[in-house]
């Protein structure tokens, strides 16, 4: 991610908020340097959008979600993208999606 591509994103997200002086929002962002550009700060400011950062090598403590659900989540399906890929000559469409997360979220989730 680079600044000016997430200045982009932040012009993106300040078109689908619902903000005014009596209606700020809260952005929650990791600590990556592309966060933090003048003119994103500025947007923000403008736009009543605070910004607040986690701080570094806080995601297990902040997010264990990310640890226990998620990323285990994103190992298994993966895993199993690789595997749908090695028969099948033709790229992965968006129809054969279902077919490879539900195993991922079985393999993930059940006991």
């Amino acid at each position: 991610m680079s600044a000016d591509c997430f200045l982009q994103w932040m012009a993106h997200f300040v078109k689908l908020q619902q903000y005014s002086a009596t209606n700020n929002v809260l952005l929650l962002l990791d600590n990556h340097d592309s966060h933090i550009s003048f003119e994103c700060l500025e947007l923000a400011k403008r736009c009543g959008i605070t910004m607040l950062t986690f701080p570094p090598h806080t995601i297990r403590k902040l997010q264990p979600l990310d640890v226990v659900v998620y990323g285990p989540l994103k190992q298994h399906y993966n895993a199993l993208c690789d595997q749908w890929t090695m028969p099948n000559p033709r790229p992965m469409t968006i129809f054969d999606t279902a077919s490879v997360a539900s195993p991922a979220f079985v393999n993930c989730f059940h006991h």
